[in-house]
């Protein structure tokens, strides 16, 4: 299960959201990845290395689930996993 989100709230806060739903998988033993991309959200502060990082994760994502490629869960070139 992938769960991304962007810097519309802080990591140390109370987790809300995304970080909210991501912690409640881990809790109930889903295998889960939050992507973290700081200063990104909805509307807007997605640089051109966040936007390959996420793209890279989304095709391997669905190598993973379709094909059943190996998947890598770590750092590639933007988001904080």
């Amino acid at each position: 299960m992938r769960v991304d989100t962007g810097g519309e709230r802080s990591l140390s806060t109370k987790p809300t959201g995304a970080q909210g739903y991501w912690l409640t998988l881990k809790r109930r033993g889903v295998d889960a990845c939050l992507i973290y991309y700081p200063h990104a959200c909805h509307s807007g502060g997605w640089n051109d290395s966040y936007k390959a990082d996420y793209m890279q994760r989304l095709v391997a994502w669905f190598g993973h689930s379709l094909m059943g490629d190996p998947l890598h869960i770590g750092s590639t070139t933007g988001g904080r996993a």
